[in-house]
């Protein structure tokens, strides 16, 4: 008899559990169903996390779990990247199925970042910029905002998205981008931004941030090539325009 009582309490400790996995969430929260419905650059760190844990823990659903599991990490992504498989079976919730599925994804991110130098591209012209990042940003109905960072021969070293904003605008911190470009030893970089609007022409807002990133960028010895304005079939060049501040 002992043993049949056990036996239900551990189905109905499974029967809890199994209630708060993202299948069982409402339709409008679930990570996987925001995707396939406004991107994935729509998820929040929690909800990234939480499409691969897929499940959370008994009073705890996932994306909770998730932000707690985050905010041990100090909110890091490359914090929780760089635990050992031992250290993250530490975070409650997380077993060996978890563990594995975080690894991979993190060794599968680290695997598509090894692109050889010899095989990233070298910007000779702003139709080059427009070229690559017209698939990633010219449809959104958001601005988004991205820096290429360029060694000396301006072939690219590494992209990467800076700031994300609404419908009429986004802000550049150039501490952020500052700091990336030390990181990465960039001599140069190239900034990116979209108009959802359709029009690329720039406003005073962008002229001023160039401005304030290009004499920030030189103070520590790096250039800021050009400024870019992308729509969905046309772009704005500040370089070609003769806009890029005379430092």
């Amino acid at each position: 008899m002992r043993r049949l009582k056990e036996r239900l309490a551990g189905k109905k400790e499974e029967a809890q559990e199994k209630r708060f996995m993202i299948a069982d969430m409402e339709k409008g929260e679930r990570p996987r169903e925001k995707i396939f419905n406004s991107g994935v650059r729509s998820l929040s760190n929690a909800e990234l996390l939480a499409v691969l844990l897929r499940s959370g823990v008994r009073k705890e659903n996932v994306i909770d779990m998730s932000r707690r599991i985050l905010g041990e990490c100090n909110n890091s992504f490359d914090v929780l990247r760089g635990m050992e498989p031992q250290q993250l079976l530490t975070f409650k919730g997380i077993g060996d199925e978890k563990a594995s599925t975080l690894l991979a994804a993190f060794e599968m991110a680290r695997r598509a970042g090894e692109t050889p130098a010899e095989d990233q591209p070298v910007f000779a012209s702003s139709e080059d910029v427009f070229s690559l990042m017209r698939p990633i940003i010219g449809e959104l109905k958001h601005e988004e905002c991205w820096a290429l960072f360029l060694n000396r021969r301006h072939r690219l070293i590494h992209k990467e998205r800076i700031s994300l904003g609404g419908v009429a605008a986004t802000v550049v911190d150039p501490r952020i981008v500052l700091h990336k470009a030390l990181a990465c030893l960039a001599s140069s970089f190239v900034l990116v931004h979209n108009h959802p609007s359709g029009t690329a022409s720039p406003g005073e807002a962008d002229i001023t941030q160039t401005k304030k990133l290009a004499q920030a960028a030189g103070t520590c010895d790096i250039t800021l090539l050009d400024h870019i304005i992308i729509c969905s079939n046309d772009y704005f060049s500040f370089l070609d325009n003769g806009l890029m501040p005379d430092l």
